[in-house]
Parts: structure tokens; C-alpha cells; sequence
């Protein structure tokens, strides 16, 4: 894995540019120790494989939180990557060193942890050794760590972006599609109700369900990425937007290199949602249609899954037809992690039955932002949540046009910057996004919001480096 390093002293301004090769493959002992509450390989509560990453700043005053007070600039800015040792012909510049000592800066391993004049060693783009009595290598080439703080890098834990694939609607007349009828798909007794669903290739009979696309495949916006680092995060988990079943995430350093270098998880988990609908043909044009076709659609990978079972026993009974919307659906019921982005706090609580229903082990929750409506519908749930801090502003009116201004707007204003905090005493573990805002830049602000109204800084900053 490769992740992004940005270091900050605390001396004048001043810039300089280095690529460490910072990465990990494996574990060892001492790598361990800067491992953010889990084992390096591990497999986190939001199911994110994830090693150390590493950000360095100036250390932060106690009245705030991470870089909210930062005042120097940015003197070192290197982009992690792990590249095998090379020897390249004559004529060409020699290869950069591969071994590193960040020496006498103070390390924060994991919230509430810090280790001074402390020596990180890097060598061959993995974190070899970290500690205040690490032996310096006779090879590294060592650089000053006074004044800076080394610690996780942030991490963003749902960057949805609208990045599906276009659609292409089979030709009319052509038979293979059938106009989308108020049936739905698969609605038995209506003839004609299996369809082409006018993408590539074979698919499920609705444009709302596209379990197989890969965000991974896809180009995402280099300068949606460059704005997350410039915040200072340095990986994001991208999922698809588009649909009720949207499709495969995946894991993004946000270093510079090319879209090969910089996939640190092809697959995370199948994303599902229900607030954003893109009909095509009118169906589902209904919450209630939206609940149908989703359980509809899982109870069809069921019995996919089950004809090809039986035909390998059987195969004399004729090959069923291939599915491949069906085939990544099964996925789930086999254990993927879900992240159900439901849209309502009421949504919530269906989808929490639901998941009940279909069998559903792994599920990851998208906050509402109204959670603090009803917290009494999760005290018997302990999944994980994604918590965006897209909280409203206080809008700019008239005296006399606040009279017309309901108890509940003013409700949802108040209380929209607590919910973080409600729902780390109700014990669940949180991470915190900046899905939702609409200028990137108000994300600091937003998190300082939330710090004011009872999140600690100690669970923000594991809510943003140990997801």
C-alpha cells in the first residue's frame, strides 16, 4: 500500500519536496507499534485494509483540535510510493535514496499517544522501525524531525462521486427491451417484463441495480482528490452514488502517480442507497418501489445463486442463463460489507430490519444527519456509522423573517452540529466525512462545530485516522 507524507515544522516558512516511498506489505514488531489500534493487515470496523499513514504537522495547541491552529507552512510534501530498486542505464540520474530517518520528532501512534524525539525508519517504502531508541541505519538518509508532529494520515471514509458508466439504450423496437412498466422487474403474469437494461453486456432487468460496477474501473476527478489533500487527507474510499444498488467501492491513496499506483484496495464493499433516485422509464418512482426492488433484487441473487448450485449437481437440467448483476449480489449474502446510505433516520431503522431479513453480517451505516430525532431506534444495533459534517448554516434574514421560520427548521439548525457526539455515547463507533458539503474548504469549521458541541478531540481524530 502506498500513502501520501506531509510534513510541517514549526520554524519560518520554507519548501521543499521529497519522495520517501513510504508503503507497506507486511507487519513487523516494530512496525506494529505505529499501527493505529489495529495489526497493519488488519481489517478495520469499516472494512478498510489499512496500514500506518503518516502526516506530519506542528503540534497543536490543547484548546484545539488537529490542524485547526497549524500556522506554518507546508515545507515538505512527498507522495508515498513503494518502487522496487532499480539500476538504470547510463545517462540517467541516479535512482533516489530508499532509506529514511525521521529523527527527534514526536510521534502520535494512536489518539491519546505520543512518543518524543522519536526516529521513524523507512526503508524500501515501508515503515521498518519506530520508537525513541531506534538504531539509525548506516544507509538512511536522515532528516531533521525537531519541531514536527508525525501521526496517521487523515482518511475520507465515503468520497461518493457519480462516475457509472453511460447508459446506452437498446434500439427501439428491437424486442430485446421492453419498455420499464410499472411491474418492475421480474413481475410474474405481465409478459414481457424480463429486460435488456440498455447497459454493456448482461445486467439486471432495472437501471437502479447495478451491483457489479467497480469504482475502481473508473476515472475519478484528479482535482476532487488534490482538494481532499489539500485538507490534509491521505486516502479516501470512493463509492458510486448513482442507483438504489450502486455497486463495488474501492480504496484511493491521494498521492500523485498514476491510477494504477495509486489503488490500495480494489473492492471494500457493495454501496446501497436509497435518498438519491436516478429513474430511467419510471420505475421505482416510489419509496415503497425503492424498498421492493431491493429486496426483489437480493431475493433474485438468492435463486441465481441456488439454479447454478443445483445445475452443477444436476447438469443434465440445462444452464440457466448468466447474470452478472445477480452473480455480485450473491456477494453480499456470501459476507461483503454493505454501506447503506439510507437517506432518513427513519430509512435507518427500515434498512436496519431489512438487513435482518436478507441475512446481511457486515453493514456500515451512512448518518442522516437526524439521527438525533430518534436515538431510541438504534440502542439495539452496534454497527459502525459514517458521519457526515455537512451541517446547515445559520441563514442571513431580516428580523422580522425569522417569525416565519418553524420551531422544527429551528430545531435541525440547533441540533444538526451534536449529532457526532450523540452517537459516540450511544457507544458506536464513528468516522467522520466530508460527504454532503457542498466547498470542501468549510470542513475544518464544520469539525470544530461538532468538537464545540460534545465530540471529543480524541474520538474526532480516531474518527479520522482509524476508521
Amino acid at each position: 500500500m502506498r500513502f501520501p507524507v506531509q510534513l510541517v515544522p514549526s520554524g519560518a516558512p520554507q519548501v521543499r519536496k521529497r519522495d520517501f516511498g513510504l508503503s507497506h506489505a507486511h507487519p513487523s514488531p516494530p512496525y506494529s507499534e505505529l499501527a493505529v489500534d489495529v495489526p497493519a493487515t488488519a481489517t478495520s470496523h469499516l472494512g478498510i485494509d489499512f496500514g500506518v499513514v503518516c502526516k506530519h504537522t506542528r503540534a497543536l495547541s490543547s484548546a484545539r483540535f488537529l490542524w485547526l491552529n497549524i500556522w506554518a507552512w507546508m515545507c515538505f510534501w512527498g507522495v508515498i510510493q513503494a518502487e522496487p530498486t532499480q539500476i538504470y542505464p547510463p545517462g540517467f540520474r541516479p535512482a533516489p535514496p530508499t532509506v529514511h530517518a525521521l529523527v527527534g520528532a514526536q510521534v502520535v501512534p494512536r489518539p491519546g499517544e505520543r512518543m518524543e524525539k522519536a526516529t521513524v525508519v523507512i526503508r524500501h517504502g515501508r515503515i521498518e522501525s519506530v520508537g525513541t531508541d531506534v538504531e539509525i541505519p548506516a544507509d538512511a538518509q536522515v532528516w531533521d524531525g525537531a519541531g514536527w508532529t508525525i501521526y496517521a494520515g487523515l482518511i475520507e471514509p465515503y468520497l461518493a462521486q457519480d462516475i457509472q458508466t453511460s447508459v446506452a439504450p437498446a434500439e427501439e423496437g428491437s424486442g430485446d427491451a421492453p419498455p420499464q412498466g410499472a411491474g418492475g422487474p421480474s413481475f410474474y403474469g405481465v409478459r414481457g417484463q424480463e429486460r435488456d437494461p440498455g447497459l454493456p453486456g448482461p445486467g439486471y432487468g432495472n437501471l437502479q441495480v447495478t451491483p457489479e460496477f467497480r469504482a475502481v474501473d473508473q476515472a475519478i476527478p484528479r482535482r476532487t482528490l488534490e482538494n481532499l489533500r489539500e485538507i490534509g487527507f491521505t486516502v479516501a474510499h470512493v463509492a458510486p452514488e448513482k442507483g438504489i444498488v450502486r455497486g463495488q467501492s474501492t480504496l484511493l491513496t491521494l498521492g500523485q502517480g498514476s491510477p494504477n499506483a495509486i489503488v490500495l484496495q480494489e473492492t471494500v464493499g457493495q454501496c446501497i442507497g436509497l435518498n438519491r433516485l436516478h429513474t430511467v422509464g419510471g420505475y421505482p418512482n416510489s419509496l415503497m418501489g425503492r424498498i421492493a426492488l431491493l429486496r426483489q433484487a437480493f431475493f433474485d441473487a438468492h435463486y441465481y445463486a441456488e439454479n447454478w448450485s443445483y445445475y452443477g449437481q444436476h447438469p443434465s437440467t440445462g444452464r440457466p442463463a448468466f447474470n452478472n448483476s445477480l452473480k455480485a449480489l450473491d456477494q453480499v449474502a456470501q459476507g461483503q460489507r454493505v454501506f447503506l446510505e439510507p437517506g432518513s433516520v427513519l430509512m435507518a431503522n427500515r434498512l436496519q430490519h431489512l438487513t435482518s431479513e436478507l441475512g446481511w453480517s457486515k453493514i456500515v451505516m451512512i448518518a442522516s444527519g437526524q439521527e438525533w430525532r430518534r436515538p431510541d431506534l438504534f440502542q439495539n444495533v452496534s454497527f459502525p456509522w459514517i458521519v457526515p459534517v455537512d451541517f446547515p448554516s445559520l441563514p442571513n434574514l431580516p428580523d422580522e423573517a425569522w417569525d416565519g421560520v418553524d420551531l422544527d427548521t429551528l430545531r435541525a439548525w440547533d441540533w444538526a452540529p451534536e449529532n457526532p457526539a450523540l452517537l459516540r455515547k450511544l457507544n458506536f463507533q464513528i468516522a467522520l466525512t466530508t460527504h454532503g458539503l457542498r466547498d470542501i474548504k468549510s470542513f475544518r469549521q464544520k469539525l470544530q462545530w461538532a468538537i464545540d458541541r460534545g465530540l471529543s478531540e480524541s474520538d474526532a481524530l480516531a474518527a479520522l485516522t482509524t476508521v
